[in-house]
């Protein structure tokens, strides 16, 4: 009856070890996926129009410049910047963080 016991304890202990195992690894290519949404490129999308950006035309808050395609976009961008850095980061792209007037 004791090994029979033994053996019991013994597949139970191991089916848990796997089970631990098993969520160890999900939880850490959760945390890879997390990691890799992070990694955004450079503006290159207008996030007003869907246009190339223009360089010379932006928005500047808080340290963060968004870049439009054209002087129409501006208005929009300067009314809702927090919701088209959402949109920057829907599409894989970053604001460019500038050095804000307040730290110079």
């Amino acid at each position: 009856m004791a090994p029979l016991i033994t053996s019991l304890l013994i597949l139970i202990f191991t089916a848990s070890a796997s089970a631990c195992s098993l969520h160890a690894a999900q939880k850490e290519n959760a945390n890879e996926n997390e990691q890799l949404k992070e990694i955004l490129i450079p503006q290159r999308t207008c996030t007003v129009m869907g246009g190339e950006i223009n360089e010379e035309l932006y928005v500047e808050k808080d340290g963060k410049r968004i870049y439009v395609c054209c002087a129409g976009c501006i208005e929009e961008v300067e009314e809702n910047f927090n919701k088209h850095i959402g949109l920057l980061e829907e599409l894989g792209q970053s604001v460019e963080l500038i050095e804000s007037k307040e730290d110079q």
